[in-house]
C-alpha cells in the first residue's frame, strides 16, 4: 500500500475505533437502564459484564435495544453513531481491495 493509502486507512481506523467506544458507551448506558428497575443500585456493578456478553448480539440492532431499554423512540444521534460505526467497519475490511485495485490502475499506466 501506498503512503497516502496508509495514511488513509489509519484515519479510517481512528475514526471507527472512537465510534466503536461511542457505541459501547450507549450499550453500557442501555444495559443498566434495563437492569435498574429489577436490581437496583446493583445494576451499576452488573452492566459493564453483562455488556460484554450482549455485545456480540446487540451490536446489530444498538439503536433498537437502546430505545427498548429507555421505553422510547430510536435516537437519532445514537442510530447515526451505529450507522456510520458499520459503514467505518465496512470501509476498512473493503479498503485494502480498493488501495490494490487503485495501485495496479496507476502503475499499469
Amino acid at each position: 500500500m501506498s503512503k497516502f493509502f496508509e495514511i488513509i486507512y489509519n484515519i479510517l481506523s481512528v475514526i471507527g475505533g472512537l465510534l466503536g467506544f461511542l457505541s459501547g458507551c450507549v450499550l453500557i448506558s442501555s444495559v443498566d437502564v434495563w437492569l435498574d428497575p429489577h436490581i437496583g443500585c446493583f445494576s451499576y456493578t452488573v452492566a459493564v459484564p453483562l455488556s460484554a456478553i450482549l455485545a456480540p448480539a446487540v451490536v446489530f440492532f444498538l439503536p433498537w435495544f437502546h430505545a427498548w431499554a429507555h421505553d422510547s423512540a430510536v435516537n437519532e444521534r445514537i442510530f447515526w453513531i451505529w450507522a456510520s460505526f458499520w459503514i467505518s467497519i465496512i470501509l476498512l475490511l473493503l479498503f485494502p481491495f480498493i488501495a490494490a485495485l487503485a495501485e495496479k490502475k496507476t502503475s499499469g499506466k
